[in-house]
C-alpha cells in the first residue's frame, strides 16, 4: 500500500487525504485518496486491494465508461444514479464481473457468483450454483402410495 501511495505521488497524483502508515501496532495504512492521477499512472491502471483510491471526474458517462474499461482488470464496478437509462447503459457496457447500481462494490451475497473478468478473472466464479451444490445433500426417495 505504501508503494502504491508513493507511486501515486511520484506519477503526478494530488494527495487529498491520508498517505501515511497508520500506526506502530500493526500493518495499517491510513485511508488515502488521490486526485489528478494520470490515465497511464500505475495507480489508475492496477488493482490496489487496500485503502488507497483515486478520484476521477468525467463530463459524460461515455467518457467514464471508456476510462473504466481501459484497464486490464475487471473485478467490480459501481454507479450511483437516479436515471434508469444511465444505470442500464452502465450495466450493459462496463467490463466487470460484479456490477452495482446505487450500492458500494464491497461485499457479496453468498448465493450469487462472485469473480472478475479480464486479468482479474482467474478460475471459476465462486458461489452461485457451486455454493448451492456444496451445501446440498442429494437423496433419492421412492414413495409408493
Amino acid at each position: 500500500m505504501l508503494e502504491a501511495i508513493q507511486d501515486g505521488r511520484g506519477q503526478g497524483g494530488k494527495l487529498l487525504a491520508g498517505g501515511e502508515h497508520g500506526g506502530d501496532d500493526g500493518y495499517f495504512v491510513a485511508p488515502t485518496l488521490f486526485e489528478d492521477v494520470g490515465a497511464t499512472a500505475d495507480l489508475a491502471r492496477r488493482e490496489v486491494f487496500g485503502p488507497v483510491a483515486s478520484l476521477f471526474r468525467f463530463a459524460t458517462l461515455d467518457e467514464a465508461l471508456a476510462r473504466a474499461n481501459d484497464v486490464e482488470y475487471g473485478l467490480s464496478a459501481a454507479i450511483f444514479t437516479s436515471a434508469l437509462a444511465t444505470a442500464q447503459r452502465f450495466v450493459g457496457v462496463v467490463q466487470a464481473g460484479v456490477i452495482h447500481v446505487n450500492s458500494t462494490t464491497t461485499g457479496a451475497e453468498v448465493y450469487v457468483p462472485f469473480g472478475g473478468i479480464k486479468a482479474t478473472g482467474w478460475g471459476p466464479h465462486e458461489q452461485g450454483r457451486a455454493a448451492v451444490e456444496f451445501y446440498t445433500d442429494v437423496a433419492t426417495v421412492y414413495l409408493d402410495a
